[in-house]
Formats: structure tokens, sequence, C-alpha cells
């Protein structure tokens, strides 16, 4: 019996209209000039995001961060360095990366919740693109467990010899309140 390799078979079986349309609109993105972290390309960085976020919409293209970065003709790794300053970015190009990534995930969200995501998969990009998580609070009814006295181990076996000696109703009728 074969493996399965679901994920790689879901590439190979990708529309050939759809590979040909998305590859030939990538090279276009990529074949722009490179825009470097340099504040004096600022206002450049901002009108290749427009003219990038006008593109996808011509083209019917998600805009993700990959689309971006091949636009702009930088890595991942470098439009992070710019949201976080790395390298002496200028705070407007940190803004702007930031505005970019928002409008990104605003639109994964719209996707989300006008149910045209599967929802898991809608879970699964907010916590891999967007740092979502899962989080359970236990609330303890106020009770700062630091402050509660904690019986010490003589205690412990002190009751603990009692018990054998004694019925449950005695021993919690000794108990403190």
């Amino acid at each position: 019996m074969s493996k399965s390799n679901f994920p790689n078979s879901q590439i190979d079986n990708l529309p050939a209209e759809f590979v040909a349309d998305a590859i030939e609109s990538i090279q276009e993105l990529a074949s722009l000039k490179k825009i470097t972290r340099d504040a004096s390309m600022d206002q450049e960085f901002e009108d290749r995001v427009n003219m990038i976020i006008e593109f996808c919409k011509r083209k019917k293209m998600r805009l993700g961060i990959e689309t971006l970065c091949a636009g702009l003709g930088i890595s991942r790794q470098e439009l992070h360095n710019w949201e976080n300053g790395v390298g002496n970015t200028s705070e407007r190009r940190r803004d702007g990366v930031k505005q970019i990534k928002q409008l990104i995930y605003a639109f994964l969200e719209q996707c989300g919740m006008s149910g045209r995501l599967n929802p898991t998969t809608y879970v699964w990009l907010s916590k891999n693109w967007m740092n979502y998580v899962d989080e359970v609070k236990i609330d303890t009814g106020g009770t700062d467990i630091k402050n509660t006295p904690a019986l010490s181990y003589e205690d412990i076996r002190q009751i603990a010899d009692q018990a054998r000696q004694e019925s449950i109703r005695d021993i919690i009728d000794e108990l403190p309140d």
C-alpha cells in the first residue's frame, strides 16, 4: 500500500491555468526594482505597496506576505527586520510594514468570518500568521493561593495518625474554618 502524501498531491492537482497565471503574476512582481531599507526609499516603498495591492486586485490574487516580499524584491526576514526597526529602519517604514500586514490580516479575518474559509484553516492561519493562541483562564474565585496557609509535613502526618484512630466526623468537626 502506498503512502499518502496529501499536501504535495494537492499542489500537483492544481488547475494548469491557475498555476500558469499565478507564476506569471509572481514573476511580474518579482521583476520590479528592489526596495532597500534606506529611508530615501520610503516614498517608493509606499508607492510600491499600493501598486502591489492594486496589482493583486486586478489579477484577483490574494495578497500575502510572500507576494508582498516578491513585489518589494526582499525576503520575508527583511520585511520582519523592517517591521522591528533592525538596521536603522525609519519609523515611517516600520509603520508602513505594520499597516500592510494589518491589511493582510484583516482580509484573512474577513475570509474566516464570512465563512469563505474552512474554520480549521482560519484558526490555523490565525495562529500561524497573527500569533493568536488558545488560552484557558481558570478563575480561582479570588483566592490567592500564595497567601493560603499550607499544612506542614508534620501536620499532615498528625492528621493521618489521628484518622486511623478517630471517625471521619470527629476529624471534620476539629478542622479550622
